[in-house]
């Protein structure tokens, strides 16, 4: 059975050996009578092998990136979120003060028909009376002339 040596990158020495095919030079080889887990080895002065878990750096380190990669990614969907909630209250301002105008001009151009036709209606009076003091007009010349009076 052949094993190879990682390196541990916060203690700079040898910690995990794990079980591999040989691929380079620093392939180590163990007798085949001693049991297939995972072996460490404390130290470069300590010659005796024994037989722990990984070290909690190395998971941890999985974790705390794994954990970075879920952070940012909630980051960029409350960014993308708050952009599009942005987006969405500018369009609904907008919305509203485009209806407030319209809402404005209906007013005025309600506004401005009512004083036409109540105009209108004046002068249509003023036209009315206008003609009926005309025919009266035309009645009594009529009447003096036929000396109906």
């Amino acid at each position: 059975m052949l094993l190879t040596a990682d390196l541990d990158q916060n203690n700079s020495n040898l910690s995990i050996l794990h079980r591999s095919t040989p691929k380079t030079s620093s392939s180590i080889s163990f007798p085949s009578d001693t049991p297939q887990h995972v072996w460490h080895a404390e130290s470069s002065s300590n010659s005796s092998l024994n037989k722990t878990k990984p070290t909690s750096t190395t998971s941890n380190k999985k974790m705390y990136e794994g954990l970075a990669i879920l952070n940012n990614k909630k980051l960029e969907k409350t960014e993308k979120t708050s952009k599009f909630e942005d987006e969405l209250y500018k369009i609904k301002l907008l919305k509203a003060k485009s209806e407030l105008e319209t809402s404005r001009l209906e007013h005025d151009l309600m506004a401005k028909k009512f004083k036409y036709e109540s105009e209108k209606m004046e002068s249509d009076v003023r036209q009315n009376k206008l003609k009926e003091e005309m025919l009266l007009l035309e009645l009594k010349h009529k009447k003096k002339m036929w000396g109906m009076e």
